[in-house]
């Protein structure tokens, strides 16, 4: 008997993503500016209003249009992001531990859930 595997998942690539993060201008003056800090520190919550922060907002906008190319438009794996997010701080020539790396990409994964959510009901502003 022959079993049938279920198709892979589509993944999105974000293998340069700590590239065109360390390329764009508002990521890297907050890098720069807060040494001390995680790119999400406890003042951001995870809410619409600090998805408005430039730096996040351009952070965010990378990884959504790598994966609106995608079929399903899925979330970018955790273990690759993390990668991502490491490399960004080595290039900015910081030394984080091991958990302001898993909280950013977990406060990463949840904005990228919650415009997801608000663009499944509807509620994003398409106005330019």
């Amino acid at each position: 008997m022959v079993v049938k595997r279920p198709a892979k998942k589509p993944k999105v690539d974000i293998r340069t993503l700590a590239s065109e993060w360390d390329g764009l201008e508002s990521v890297r003056t907050y890098l720069r500016d807060n040494p001390k800090q995680p790119l999400f520190h406890d003042n951001i919550k995870t809410n619409v209003r600090c998805a408005c922060i430039l730096y996040v907002f351009e952070m965010l906008k990378a990884i959504l249009l790598r994966s609106c190319s995608v079929a399903s438009q899925p979330q970018p794996s955790v273990n690759p992001l993390r990668e991502q997010i490491k490399l960004l701080y080595k290039k900015a020539k910081r030394e984080p531990d091991a958990g302001e790396i898993i909280g950013d990409s977990w406060h990463i994964r949840k904005f990228l859930a919650l415009v997801k959510l608000k663009t499944k009901k509807e509620l994003v502003s398409t106005v330019p």
